[in-house]
């Protein structure tokens, strides 16, 4: 059986990422949500270049999923209002 060269990440450590994502997507941060992109840009393609060799496209589109719902949640707040939702989901 061949081995492959490529890792797998540890759990550990892509809680750890998590956890560090979580709390710079805080919903009740008020700060818009382009600010809040763009504090994440760096902190993604950080751990994304470091665990680029890592044979973890499976962990990484999780971890998108989850952020693209984080997000998608923190724009709902800041709506605040019902009928802004309505009109943004038709």
């Amino acid at each position: 059986m061949i081995k492959s060269q490529y890792t797998q990440i540890q759990p550990k450590k892509l809680q750890c990422f998590k956890q560090k994502l979580k709390s710079l997507t805080k919903r009740n941060s008020g700060k818009p949500l382009l600010e809040i992109i763009k504090g994440l840009n760096p902190v993604l393609r950080g751990f994304s270049n470091y665990f680029r060799i890592a044979n973890c496209k499976r962990d990484l589109k999780v971890i998108a999923d989850w952020l693209r719902r984080r997000l998608r949640s923190i724009q709902l707040k800041l709506w605040k209002k019902p009928q802004r939702l309505h009109r943004w989901l038709k």
